[in-house]
Formats: structure tokens, C-alpha cells, sequence
């Protein structure tokens, strides 16, 4: 059987203006843990559509649980002020031993 390469493992997420829901193909490990633990913990919310042969793994979730977050880049003043903080806590937690 044919394996797939890394640039041929997707991840899809595919959704209209007509329904409400939306479909995640992906065969990504750690969206695929999380679809299905969310699929798990809220069946009213989506299910597991399918595993494909290859590894694929197809998700049906309602659109309006959904949410696609962009992060806007960080300035070198909050990387600084991130890595003093992480200094501080990791400084105390040696001191604790």
C-alpha cells in the first residue's frame, strides 16, 4: 500500500454559509485526539464521520463551537517580560528542593 508523505497529510477544515456544521479531515495526532475527546465529551455538538485507510480521520462538528484564532506576533518588550517571568518562576522552583 502507498504511505502517504508529509506534504499529502492535511489537514482540512471545510465549511458553507448554508449549513451549520463543519468538517475537519486531518491526520494530524494531536487534532485528531482533540476532535474525538470533544467528540466524546459532547455528541451533541459532533461526531467521528470516519478513519480512512490512510490514516485519515474525518470529523463532523457543529459550526458554532468552532473557533479559528490568529495570534498576532508578540513584541521584544513582551518577550522580555515573558522571559524575566519564566527566570522568576523557574529561579523558585530550585530554591524549593
Amino acid at each position: 500500500m502507498y504511505t502517504l508523505n508529509a506534504y499529502e497529510r492535511e489537514t482540512i477544515v471545510n465549511f458553507d454559509e448554508g449549513s451549520d456544521e463543519a468538517t475537519i479531515y486531518t491526520f494530524n495526532a494531536v487534532l485528531i485526539r482533540k476532535c474525538r475527546q470533544f467528540v466524546e465529551n459532547f455528541p451533541e455538538c459532533g461526531h467521528l464521520e470516519a478513519v480512512r485507510p490512510d490514516g485519515g480521520h474525518e470529523f463532523v462538528i457543529k459550526k458554532n463551537r468552532l473557533s479559528i484564532n490568529l495570534l498576532r506576533p508578540k513584541t521584544e518588550k513582551e518577550i522580555e517580560a515573558l522571559r524575566e517571568r519564566a527566570k522568576k518562576i523557574f529561579e523558585r522552583g530550585n530554591h524549593d528542593q
